[in-house]
């Protein structure tokens, strides 16, 4: 029987793999659930670790709201944190127009 030899694991281990956009967009609906769940609240360091980043640019959640807009779901920071709501849920939500402003004496 012969031994093979072992490389010492270095201390600059390299780093995993950051996903782009696209699989960002995927992890994300795969976290969410196939459930019926038409929101959701997610705190920004929750999306730091799914996503492997250490800052989330707004260039990045961009294009990560463009992939999940064509999946039928919108991303957006909420004050204090991130939610995502089924685009389908928007539709039946009650309509507020500029016909409902009233200027000037009644």
């Amino acid at each position: 029987m012969r031994l093979r030899k072992v490389k010492p694991v270095s201390p600059q281990s390299p780093r995993p793999h950051a996903p782009d956009p696209l699989e960002c967009a995927i992890l994300l609906l795969l976290l969410v659930g196939p459930q019926e769940r038409t929101r959701a609240r997610l705190a920004e360091i929750t999306l730091k670790r799914l996503w492997n980043r250490r800052r989330l640019r707004d260039d990045f959640l961009r294009e990560v709201q463009d992939w999940l807009f064509r999946a039928g779901w919108a991303l957006f920071y909420a004050g204090t944190t991130f939610a995502i709501v089924k685009t389908k849920a928007v539709e039946g939500w009650p309509r507020v127009t500029s016909k409902d402003l009233r200027f000037g004496p009644a």
